[in-house]
C-alpha cells in the first residue's frame, strides 16, 4: 500500500480510516460528493464525486490513473431504518450502494487489474447483509448485494491471476448517523469509526478476504445465519 484512495472517505469510518493512514505516512486520496468540507488533505488529494452519477465513471478512471493508485477502498453508502417502506428511501440505497457500487468497483478493478502488481481492491458490506432485517429491508438487501459481488470477484481476480486482493470489510454496529440515537441502546456490542479504522487498517496491511469489525461480529454473524426465520423476524 503507497497510494490510497477512499471513496466515501468524508465521513464515518471512511474519514477515520483516512485520518489514520495519513497518519502513519501513506498517500491518501479521497472521494465524495461533500469533498470540499474535508480540511485534512490539500485540494490535489480530493475528488468531488457523484457514485449516482453516469459520468462519474469517465472522472473516477482518469483520477486512478492519475495518481497511481494500488489501493482503493469504497465506502460510499447510505442506509436507513425504514419501517414504512418510503420509497424515496429504499430507492436511495440501492442507487447508492448497488448501482453506485457496481459502477465504482468495476471501474476499480480493471484499473488495479492492468497493473500486474500487488494491488488492494476493498468494499465495506456490512453484517447487514447476512439476512434480510425487517427495520431496513433495502440496506441489508443491498449490503447482501455487495457481499456476493466481492465474492464473485475475488473468483474472477483469481482465476485471472491479476494480483488484486479482494477485501471485504464486514462492520456490526459502529457510531455513524445510521445508528444514531441507539448506539447507547448497543453499547456492548458498538465501536467508534476510529476503532473501526484500526481494525481494517490491520485487515488490509495483511490483505484479508473478509474481516468483521470487531472480531466478535464474526460469531453472531454466524449466530444469526442459523437462527430460524420465525425467530430472527422477531428481532
Amino acid at each position: 500500500m503507497n497510494n490510497i484512495f477512499i471513496l466515501g472517505g468524508t465521513s464515518g469510518i471512511g474519514k477515520a480510516l483516512a485520518e489514520l493512514l495519513i497518519y502513519k505516512g501513506y498517500n491518501v486520496f479521497i472521494a465524495g460528493r461533500n469533498v470540499d468540507k474535508v480540511e485534512i488533505l490539500p485540494y490535489s488529494n480530493k475528488l468531488k464525486l457523484d457514485v449516482t452519477k453516469k459520468e462519474c465513471s469517465d472522472i473516477l478512471k482518469k483520477f486512478l490513473e492519475k495518481n497511481n493508485i494500488d489501493t482503493f477502498i469504497y465506502s460510499s453508502g447510505v442506509g436507513y431504518v425504514n419501517h414504512n417502506l418510503e420509497e424515496e428511501k429504499e430507492l436511495k440505497a440501492v442507487e447508492v450502494n448497488v448501482t453506485g457500487f457496481t459502477r465504482c468497483i468495476n471501474v476499480a478493478y480493471h484499473y488495479l487489474s492492468s497493473k500486474n502488481d500487488k494491488t488492494i481492491l476493498a468494499a465495506i458490506s456490512s453484517v447487514a447483509g447476512i439476512r434480510g432485517l425487517r427495520h431496513a429491508p433495502s440496506y441489508s438487501a443491498s449490503k447482501a448485494y455487495i457481499i456476493t459481488y466481492l465474492e464473485a470477484l475475488r473468483g474472477i481476480s483469481y482465476k485471472n491471476k491479476s494480483g488484486v486482493s479482494i477485501v471485504d470489510i464486514r462492520p456490526g454496529f459502529v457510531k455513524t448517523p445510521l445508528i444514531g440515537g441507539e448506539s447507547g441502546k448497543y453499547a456492548f456490542f458498538t465501536v467508534t469509526s476510529e476503532k473501526a479504522a484500526k481494525i481494517i487498517y490491520k485487515a488490509l496491511e495483511k490483505r484479508r478476504k473478509r474481516i468483521f469489525v470487531p472480531w466478535f461480529w464474526g460469531f453472531i454473524a454466524l449466530i444469526i445465519r442459523v437462527l430460524p426465520e420465525f425467530i430472527f423476524r422477531l428481532i
